[in-house]
């Protein structure tokens, strides 16, 4: 049987302990995608996570894909097309809110190449955010920005 399509988890998988490609494992990845092999890099990072990686590999060049958000949101690097999303919709986000103070517990969620969080010291926004190389931005602005969204907030 031939393999046609290559995914790959990133985290210790295409990536080693410090979160970096080896060259071994990137020139074995550009050989296979010059061979006529398809890259897809899979993970539950959000797209702006995965992107330094997929520029590494040069996936835009080879027309290999990013799946991120654990499958939420599938992008064509050639041409930046989603050519899946299965995100949660707006208005999904008023019932997070509203629970996470209920509950009296920390969020986090991404808007384009930000982490959005309720508690910046949370451990788990933090790493986040050293993983993915995006800011965290707090709670307030994020609330400012669906306030409009949401005018009965």
């Amino acid at each position: 049987m031939e393999y046609r399509i290559i995914v790959l988890d990133l985290d210790g998988t295409l990536t080693n302990r410090h979160k970096l490609i080896t060259p071994r494992t990137r020139d074995a990845l550009m050989k296979a995608q010059e061979a006529g092999k398809i890259v897809v890099l899979a993970s539950g990072r959000p797209t702006a996570g995965v992107e330094p990686l997929a520029e590494e590999l040069e996936l835009s060049r080879f027309g290999s894909y990013i799946l991120s958000y654990n499958g939420g949101m599938i992008t064509n690097c050639r041409t930046g097309e989603i050519v899946f999303s299965a995100l949660l919709p707006l208005e999904s986000n008023r019932k997070i809110i509203e629970l996470s103070r209920e509950h009296r517990v920390d969020i986090l969620t991404y808007q384009g190449k930000e982490i959005i969080t309720n508690n910046g010291e949370c451990p788990y926004a933090v790493k986040e955010s050293e993983i993915n190389h995006l800011p965290c931005a707090r709670w307030r602005i994020w609330l400012n920005m669906w306030t409009f969204r949401f005018p009965n907030f």
